[in-house]
This record gives structure tokens, C-alpha cells and sequence, in this order.
């Protein structure tokens, strides 16, 4: 009886291993369908403290709301070929003795230098390319040519980041993650480099969760008035990502960084400090 308990045992333990190898399949590509629309909303928060030309500090504090649809418009050799829509965005500003509110679905055009580079961007569509990773792929020399890259340095200085970005809505998970259950991945882009550590944290079926700790460190430079800005950036960040292995497709991230930035304008040093709570969802 003791043996025939013990064969019982492995033959359970047996299955209930395949079984969960069943589970875990996650995909080698990102699983799209021509015609599908993805639906993103970002909601952010910032508490940003700086100083001006070497000036009193100052708090900056900054709230977005975004929801930007991205339409499958072909399936292609290198990935897909999508529709971007900004539809709707608010943003609520205070800084510097000034206070921006703005609401595209109040005031769809603005003349604020401050908000003009994202309020031309509401109903306007441009397609992008995305490759079967579920990463944007860039076309060297577009952003330049049209003028699409204003107010990405902008944005970054604000906490927006890339927050409303497609990559936000894809990750893929390597199989042999499965097994040593975390691995890192390294990006540099527009003279940044991002070293990302993940850990998957809990599986139910074909979801995972994953908990991510970031760093993104190097110089950013834009031009505001004719002035060059110098940003030394280094940004710490915990992220959560629940996501369907299946397709790849991320269904909720939040994320939660520290700034400690050094910015020079005209020779002079100022710290930039501060919090930004990110939550997306994606349908």
C-alpha cells in the first residue's frame, strides 16, 4: 500500500508539472489581427521640484489623462502596420508662477507654447510600424523631417516620459524566463540607456505578472527659446505589468519612478527632483 501511495504521488506530481507547462506557453511574437483597434489610456501624476538658472527651487506638479487608439491597418513581413489616434487628453500644469489647464475636449486648439506641440497631435492620425516584438520601429530621419518629435523633450521634462507610447501595450517573455523566473533587458535611445531587471512575480492561466525595477541614465538636449537645455538624467523606477503571455499583450501597468536630475542652462547647474505615478490600461 506504501508503494502504490508513493506511485500514486509521483503520477500526480507528474501531472500536475505538464499541466503547468501547458499553461506556460508564452508566445514568440506579439498576436494581432488585421482590422483590430487597441485602445490606450494612460492617468499620471507628477510632484517635480527644480530650480531655474541656479534660482530658488521650485515644485512643479503636473496631471495628464490620455487616450490614444491604435488601429491594425496591415499585417507585414517585419510586424505590423498600425493607425495612431490621440482622441483625448487633459493636462493640468502648476510651476513657475504659472498655472495651464487644458481639456481637448473643451479646447481642441491652443496657442500655449506649453500644450501647443501635444494639442496639434488630438484627431490626428499618423502611422507607425511596429515590429512582431511589440517594439516601435523608428524611422531614422521622420521625426526631424516632419517636426513629429516637438514636444517629446517637453514631455520627458514634465514626467510624461513615453507613457502613451504603443511599446507600453506588448511584452513578450522569453522562454527561458520561465525558468530562472527573471531576466534584464538594456536599451539606449535618444542618448539614454534604460537597464531593466524583471521578475515574474505570480501566473494565473495565460496571465503573468511581472514586477520591474529600472534605471534610466545618460544626457538629453532640446532647444526652448533659442536656449539649450542639458539634462543629466537618472531615473529609478518599480513597475508592475499584468500581461497575457499568450499574445503578449499587456492589459494593466503602473509605474513608479524617482527623478534626481541635473539640468544646465547657460553654465549653471539645477537640481530637478521628484515622484511620478503612471497607471495604463489597455483594451
Amino acid at each position: 500500500m506504501k508503494f502504490l501511495g508513493l506511485s500514486i504521488l509521483a503520477l500526480l506530481s507528474f501531472y500536475v508539472s505538464f499541466s503547468q507547462e501547458g499553461i506556460i506557453n508564452p508566445s514568440e511574437k506579439v498576436v494581432l489581427s488585421k482590422g483590430e483597434i487597441i485602445k490606450l489610456s494612460t492617468d499620471m501624476s507628477s510632484n517635480n521640484t527644480q530650480s531655474m538658472m541656479g534660482g530658488d527651487p521650485t515644485e512643479m506638479k503636473t496631471l495628464s489623462k490620455t487616450y490614444t487608439e491604435y488601429e491594425v491597418k496591415e499585417i507585414t513581413s517585419y510586424g505590423y502596420l498600425l493607425s495612431k489616434t490621440l482622441k483625448k487628453m487633459t493636462l493640468d500644469f502648476e510651476g513657475f508662477g504659472q498655472t495651464t489647464n487644458y481639456n481637448s475636449e473643451k479646447e481642441v486648439k491652443t496657442e500655449n507654447p506649453f500644450v501647443k506641440p501635444f494639442a496639434e497631435k488630438i484627431g490626428v492620425s499618423e502611422e507607425i510600424k511596429l515590429g512582431f516584438d511589440g517594439k516601435m520601429i523608428d524611422e531614422e530621419g521622420k521625426d526631424k523631417k516632419s517636426g513629429k518629435g516637438r514636444g517629446k523633450g517637453m514631455g520627458r521634462m514634465m514626467g510624461m516620459g513615453n507613457t502613451s507610447s504603443i511599446n507600453s501595450a506588448f511584452q513578450l517573455i522569453p522562454k527561458t524566463a520561465i525558468e530562472k523566473m527573471e531576466w534584464e533587458e538594456t536599451k539606449e535611445e535618444d542618448g539614454l540607456k534604460t537597464r531593466r531587471k524583471y521578475k515574474i512575480g505570480g501566473m494565473m492561466g495565460n496571465l503573468a505578472k511581472l514586477y520591474i525595477q529600472a534605471q534610466t541614465k545618460g544626457d538629453m538636449e532640446m532647444n526652448q527659446g533659442g536656449m539649450s537645455i542639458i539634462t543629466k538624467v537618472n531615473v529609478t523606477s518599480e513597475e508592475m505589468i499584468l500581461v497575457n503571455i499568450e499574445t503578449g499583450r499587456v492589459q494593466m501597468q503602473t509605474i513608479n519612478s524617482n527623478t534626481n536630475n541635473k539640468v544646465f542652462m547657460n553654465d549653471k547647474e539645477s537640481p530637478a527632483t521628484g515622484t511620478t505615478a503612471v497607471t495604463i490600461t489597455i483594451e
